[in-house]
């Protein structure tokens, strides 16, 4: 009997470890999948702020064609 326990004992050991080497694998997984999602959001986030400077500047730039067209149309006193 105690033979038979000890070997039970021994496969529950293994078992419980394989079932911890599993899990940590799968954390693991998890972690690189979530360095991965940070990355992507903060590269988003990075495109957005640029692309937001970039519609300032176009806004700026159309503005003052406006303003050099305006003045095109308006007539000189130059002779």
């Amino acid at each position: 009997m105690t033979a038979q326990v000890k070997a039970l004992r021994q496969r529950h050991v293994r078992e419980l470890a394989a079932a911890r080497r599993a899990a940590d694998r799968q954390l693991a997984a998890l972690m690189r999948e979530m360095a991965a999602l940070r990355h992507h959001e903060a590269r988003a986030q990075a495109l957005t702020r640029l692309l937001a400077e970039r519609d300032t500047a176009l806004a700026r730039q159309a503005q003052r064609i406006a303003e050099l067209e305006a003045l095109l149309r308006t007539p000189t006193h130059l002779g």
